[in-house]
């Protein structure tokens, strides 16, 4: 099963905590889920891979977030739009994966 982790990132003029998820080999910030209607599953509305972002890897035993990334990352990648200038970031819209809602309790 599929393990939600947390990032500490810089965004919109503060620090936020966002979900990261691992797909396809990769890492994924997920910025917003869509949950099923009986709220017991869930599956990402769109994808930040962390590969193209540098960020630093503190590890699983970390209890409150798994990576921290280096950077302001703009408010838009987070709508799925590259910003006019700047770093290019890789964006996917509805990856396809689905996981136990952990906020329900089944």
């Amino acid at each position: 099963m599929a393990k939600i982790y947390k990032t500490m990132l810089i965004s919109g003029g503060g620090i936020q905590m966002m979900d990261t998820i691992e797909f396809e080999g990769a890492f994924w910030l997920i910025p917003e889920w869509l949950v099923s209607p009986d709220r017991k599953q869930m599956r990402p509305l769109r994808g930040v891979s962390l590969q193209t972002i540098p960020h630093q890897d503190l590890g699983e035993k970390q209890k409150a977030q798994r990576f921290v990334v280096n950077g302001p990352i703009p408010e838009s990648v987070f709508r799925g739009l590259q910003p006019p200038e700047g770093p290019k970031f890789e964006i996917r819209e509805e990856l396809r994966i689905v996981l136990p809602n952990p906020d329900v309790l089944n």
